[in-house]
């Protein structure tokens, strides 16, 4: 299933690595004091990590126009997370969190008193 929805997407594992590494790579610094218009003109890898747009115009009293653009971008967190996850970097930490433990070894006070517990 999930080969054929890869396939269908034409997504490769490089493909998505290379879009989060974009992400967490980013600078936004790119964007600062644009207008609306030239936000519309940035590249697409750019225009790409902006998850919201909000454009304010406010009319002083002396009728000057003030245009405020507020942007929200992808989060470079959760695609280092997504990296990390996908290159299976938590893997032993994983691992180390959920030891197997042989309850056959245990004894029926310690068996009773998590079945216990768990009420």
């Amino acid at each position: 299933m999930q080969q054929r929805a890869s396939k269908h997407l034409e997504i490769t594992h490089e493909d998505l690595l290379s879009q989060l590494k974009t992400w967490a790579e980013s600078d936004i610094t790119e964007t600062m004091c644009l207008s609306a218009d030239e936000i519309k003109e940035l590249p697409i890898e750019i225009g790409r990590l902006i998850t919201k747009f909000k454009r304010t115009v406010v009319t002083t009293k002396l009728g000057d126009t003030i245009e405020t653009i507020e942007l929200t971008f992808v989060y470079k967190e959760k695609a280092i997370d997504m990296i990390n996850k996908h290159i299976g970097f938590y893997g032993l930490d994983n691992r180390q969190r959920k030891p197997e433990i042989d309850v056959s070894k245990l004894g029926s006070d310690v068996i009773k008193s998590l079945l216990d517990a768990s009420r």
